[in-house]
């Protein structure tokens, strides 16, 4: 049985991510678009914990996936949509989270 994993748990987990990639670091400096002046990183970040969360309760799969690892593939790809430059919209966010979990099922 896995053990639950909560909202600040996976916003840490994000945050830390995002923080350890000089690359994505280097690009947020540069390119002020991708995370516009009402919110920072740390709010997408929160945004993203967010939907993962609701996405996994909804989905009541608790118990049934390892969570911590679909939250790396998750950040993984959120990563990935920010570093082509593209910042992600709440159903970019929503589409991910379910695609991650449902990996994982």
């Amino acid at each position: 049985m896995h053990k639950p994993i909560y909202y600040a748990e996976i916003r840490n987990k994000i945050v830390t991510e995002m923080l350890n990639n000089a690359e994505l670091l280097a690009l947020l400096e540069k390119d002020t678009a991708l995370v516009c002046k009402e919110e920072n990183m740390y709010t997408l970040c929160s945004e993203a914990a967010r939907i993962f969360e609701t996405i996994q309760q909804l989905s009541k799969t608790d118990n049934l996936i390892p969570v911590s690892r679909a939250v790396s593939v998750y950040t993984d790809t959120l990563l990935q949509q920010l570093l082509r430059g593209e910042k992600p919209l709440l159903i970019d966010l929503i589409v991910m989270a379910s695609q991650t979990i449902q990996q994982f099922c």
